[in-house]
């Protein structure tokens, strides 16, 4: 959207012919991800008289409001209901029917259907909060987060989800021999060049308290230091060439040339 905004408001300057409307591609964007949404209301199955809400966990002090106020809007053309809060509000809210386990939350006037506080059952659990340490200061957010999983409701996106964007989780699939038990080839039982393809695509990812390191390169005389583990000798000797990143998910908070911090 932002790329059309752009083009009306500026043209691009013309410093393309090929920069013109008719070449833009179509922004559905937030229209999949409110039909995303939308299925895992109807897979979690309810009766059609039963309120149900789909809550969106936030920051408390949430900059990307915008973008979230599109999709709640996409998602009431459909006739379903949202709620922004956070966890500091979750904790005080949120709860868990012992019987059938339904995750349900107590909401203001606002978002009742009728106009005074109750409690909704939710559906799903839309996260736009909750990917980093930093995001459960007191322990209760924890335990928060523990009721928010353990429960019937469709999380979006999964804690597995989750832990596969990890920085950690994608350091032990680069392991040989790991991602093979995992993917097989179109129609073979054995693993074949699918698995080496998807292999290829990766750069070598190592954590720096490996003690016993399987991706260094094959031509480099590693020493083994008595105060260090190979991981971090590796790092030190191949600085200028690394990016350090921190076990989180994400592309972000990376670090260059990070000889002194070893």
């Amino acid at each position: 959207m932002t790329f059309r905004y752009l083009n009306a408001l500026t043209n691009y300057y013309g410093i393309s012919p090929y920069l013109n409307s008719e070449n833009f591609p179509p922004y559905d964007t937030t229209a999949r991800l409110a039909e995303g949404l939308a299925a895992a209301l109807k897979a979690y199955g309810v009766p059609k008289y039963l309120h149900i809400l789909i809550p969106f966990v936030v920051y408390s002090n949430e900059r990307k409001v915008f973008d979230q106020r599109w999709l709640e809007y996409e998602l009431l053309e459909k006739s379903h209901s949202t709620g922004v809060v956070t966890f500091e509000e979750l904790a005080a809210s949120v709860a868990l029917n012992s019987d059938t386990r339904a995750l349900r939350l107590t909401v203001s006037p606002a978002l009742s259907p009728s106009g005074s506080q109750s409690t909704l059952e939710v559906s799903t659990v839309y996260f736009r909060a909750g990917y980093a340490p930093s995001d459960y200061p007191p322990s209760t957010h924890y335990t928060t987060r523990v009721t928010l999983e353990r429960n019937r409701a469709i999380h979006c996106p999964t804690i597995s989800l989750r832990l596969a964007g990890g920085k950690k989780i994608q350091e032990l699939l680069s392991r040989p021999g790991v991602v093979k038990r995992f993917t097989r080839d179109a129609n073979v039982q054995t693993v074949g060049t699918g698995t080496r393809d998807l292999r290829e695509t990766w750069i070598s990812m190592w954590s720096l308290d490996d003690p016993d390191l399987a991706v260094a390169p094959s031509d480099y005389s590693l020493r083994r230091s008595i105060n260090k583990p190979r991981g971090t000798t590796l790092a030190c000797a191949l600085v200028d060439s690394l990016v350090l990143k921190p076990k989180r998910e994400g592309g972000g908070n990376n670090v260059y040339k990070i000889y002194h911090r070893f």
